[in-house]
């Protein structure tokens, strides 16, 4: 399922739950985006640096909605690091509809390694509802350590 498709379907949702099409919500309802408010968005994925880490972990993210269709505010809390600094980046850069200035989107991400290792991540990307997307990947091959290099000494 394309990421168009999981938008188009969740704006259906969304304006089938609304009375006559309109918003008649309380003011904290009113001032929640959901996914239709997403025009474009990048989720990283497992490559390079965030798969050869085996970085894994949920997340929760709160973006603010500004009236230029982008940014004002990015939160993202969960560990390791890597991904949390990814994500903040990547949600940073995405583009919004103006129907949504001013609101606040709740998202999480579940970043998982499963099954056998590969050479290659085989990256999965799903929509899991209740604004959650879970990336999976197979773990890359166990790499032992090298041995560090020894310096002869000269007496």
């Amino acid at each position: 399922m394309t990421m168009r498709t999981i938008l188009l379907a969740s704006l259906l949702a969304f304006t089938q739950a609304l009375p006559g099409g309109q918003a008649a919500t309380n003011h904290a309802e009113s001032r929640k985006g959901d996914l239709a408010c997403i025009e474009d968005m990048q989720v990283p994925l497992y490559d390079g640096l965030l798969w050869v880490a085996r970085a894994s972990g949920s997340f929760r993210a709160s973006i603010a909605i500004g009236s230029d269709s982008t940014s004002t505010r990015v939160n993202v809390d969960g560990k390791p690091g890597l991904i949390q600094e990814m994500l903040k980046s990547a949600l940073g850069q995405a583009r919004f509809s103006r129907h949504c200035s001013g609101k606040a989107l709740e998202l999480s991400f579940v970043y998982r390694l499963e099954g056998k290792p590969d050479k290659n991540p085989h990256t999965q990307l799903r929509f899991k509802g209740a604004n959650t997307f879970e990336i999976t990947a197979s773990p890359p091959p166990f790499m032992p350590p090298q041995p560090s290099g020894t310096r002869s000494e000269t007496q």
